[in-house]
């Protein structure tokens, strides 16, 4: 059954506000020193992620977010672009790729910390190369699979180079571009949190790391809860940007 977004929304609120509610009424008495009333976790995020320094903390992990997604996408649409179209450098780089890929992008944090320090350049370059793969695979895979007759149109009326790029590949390739994105967006969340968990003072992994080590559960579970907010929110802005560009697979 296919609903409007006003009405899935309205379906997603709901579900959270009972969800939201139930924790409330069960956990409202609770004694356990691991997991301290919702309460008192939502009125430490208010206190402390409200603050200066919260904010500070907030706008470290979402910078580091966004330019490594960017960076991560252009790179990734760059190269499956070349790949795709270019046979020869798909033979000489596929293995290269396929080892590459392989490694997992939290292995690397050392590697990417030794070359780099523990500023934000390490972190944004070790989220860029990990959303990277996901966006180049399906690039280069939408490449071998645009429709040939889209291509000889582009011959007849002269459309080469970038134009053709433009005008005939990028839109052609857009829904597996944007598959790729979507699979990339909750791995970037996870490597941006983990690159601040090593090394670092400031982002919402390191605050949430630091918080286990002195034992400030409610300050733990309010960076964790935070974490979920915003993935939660960088899912349905995609989905919002889906439905828009999704329009170039014939109105999906």
């Amino acid at each position: 059954m296919n609903f409007s977004p006003g009405r899935r929304m309205a379906r997603g609120v709901f579900g959270a506000s009972l969800t939201i509610g139930i924790w409330l009424l069960v956990s409202f008495h609770s004694q356990s020193t691991f997991f301290p009333p919702l309460h008192r976790m939502l009125g430490d995020a208010w206190s402390y992620w409200f603050s200066s320094d919260g904010l500070a903390d907030m706008r470290s992990t979402l910078g580091n977010l966004a330019f490594g997604l960017i960076d991560g996408v252009i790179l990734g649409v760059l190269a499956g672009l070349a790949i795709g179209q270019i046979r020869l450098l798909s033979l000489a780089l596929t293995p290269l790729i396929e080892f590459v890929r392989a490694i997992p992008s939290v292995a690397l944090l050392p590697v990417a910390i030794g070359l780099m320090g523990i500023g934000d350049g390490m972190k944004i370059a070790i989220i860029a190369f990990s959303i990277l793969w996901p966006v180049l695979i399906n690039t280069v895979d939408g490449v071998r699979h645009i429709p040939g007759q889209w291509l000889d149109t582009a011959r007849v009326f002269h459309i080469a180079g970038w134009r053709r790029q433009c005008l005939v590949v990028i839109p052609a390739l857009m829904p597996r571009i944007l598959a790729g994105i979507n699979v990339a967006i909750p791995l970037s969340l996870v490597i941006a949190v983990t690159s601040e968990m090593i090394g670092t003072t400031a982002g919402i992994g390191s605050v949430v790391l630091n918080a286990q080590y002195t034992f400030d559960v409610e300050r733990m579970w309010s960076g964790v809860l935070l974490l979920g907010v915003i993935g939660a929110l960088l899912s349905a802005a995609f989905a919002a940007v889906d439905r828009v560009l999704g329009k170039w697979d014939g109105g999906r």
